[in-house]
């Protein structure tokens, strides 16, 4: 059942994803710019280590709060 919702879902994000891409000059320019960063390793791995980092400091700030709290 979770299998048919999840097939369903990607159906229609993808009849609303392609006409919209097909449409839309705009959003056809920053598709194709974000897919390019992308393709910068370096870019890719420090991403990486900035939401990587974010993260390991949001799970510490939370336990701390359990702690204290």
């Amino acid at each position: 059942m979770i299998v048919n919702l999840s097939k369903k879902l990607e159906i229609r994000f993808w009849d609303f994803a392609i006409p919209m891409m097909s449409n839309n000059q705009k959003l056809r320019k920053l598709v194709n710019e974000v897919y390019h960063l992308f393709q910068d390793r370096e870019l890719r791995q420090r991403t990486f280590f900035i939401f990587s980092g974010s993260f390991a400091g949001f799970v510490c700030g939370c336990v701390i709060f359990m702690l204290v709290k």
